[in-house]
């Protein structure tokens, strides 16, 4: 083993891939699944296939393939995630801003606080916890869609939020009340979006990751930000400011590099 390791850091280096032995060593451990300390304390033998297989994969590397593509899958916080070449590769930095999110006070704000957006935990602290959690879904929808068509997709998703309004409707005793106090229209209003977003703009969703990488599909899908403005300005009364412009028009302004 740990002649083949020398090998990849040998190859490495003479095509002058920066931390050769840094690189080398996860390309081996991650082919071998051990850890990289297991590499230099514990020596065994590589069967020739095993051999041939680490090669092929050096090889790549020596392609300037990214070794996260190599391999497969990329370490992000404390997961590891699959990668293939028209996926993203996480970056160190996002796992920054994960702690750094994660770190906000997470107390919530009381009814008569909410919505504005500077006691404690701030609507912009919400809104980025919002983003990370519909970040990882796109990436899971788009693994599963790899064998499935758009509507049969559509049925497991909606088990899995089933199962998230049955465990509501377990952990938050007084559901029944509060959901009395809303009235019949307002509650009717939510199930239209429920099925709005979650059978009909999903399966235009689903239709368009059939058709192109999820890196290209998602940030397309999510220009919706500017309508929402138009929307709650025209429906809600919301006021049209120039800062909610400008930031959705930054939020959409990319969608012409995206044509696909």
């Amino acid at each position: 083993m740990r002649i083949v390791v020398a090998a990849a850091i040998s190859a490495l280096n003479r095509a002058r891939i920066p931390d050769a032995r840094a690189e080398a060593e996860f390309l081996v451990s991650g082919l071998l699944g051990v850890g990289r300390g297991e590499l230099r304390w514990r020596d065994r033998a590589v069967d020739a296939k095993t051999a041939t297989k680490i090669r092929h994969a050096v090889e790549r590397r020596l392609g300037r393939e990214p070794l996260a593509y190599v391999l497969g899958n990329q370490p992000f916080f404390g997961l590891y995630l699959e990668v293939k070449p028209g996926v993203f590769i996480p970056r160190p930095e996002t796992e920054q801003l994960v702690e750094q999110v994660l770190s906000c006070p997470l107390t919530l704000p009381s009814p008569r606080s909410a919505g504005r957006g500077r006691n404690s935990m701030s609507a912009f602290g919400y809104a980025m916890l919002a983003g990370l959690t519909w970040a990882v879904s796109p990436i899971l929808e788009k693994y599963a869609l790899g064998v499935a068509d758009p509507i049969p997709g559509l049925i497991p998703r909606s088990a899995g939020v089933l199962v998230g309004a049955i465990l509501l409707l377990i952990f938050v005793p007084d559901w029944k009340a509060s959901v009395s106090q809303m009235g019949t229209p307002r509650v009717a209003a939510l199930m239209a979006a429920g099925f709005l977003a979650s059978i009909v703009g999903q399966f235009f969703a689903y239709s368009a990751m059939k058709r192109a990488d999820v890196s290209l599909v998602s940030p397309v899908a999510a220009s919706w930000p500017l309508l929402v403005l138009v929307f709650g300005w025209l429906i809600l009364g919301e006021p049209m400011t120039v800062r909610k412009v400008v930031g959705s028009l930054f939020v959409v302004s990319g969608l012409w590099m995206l044509k696909f």
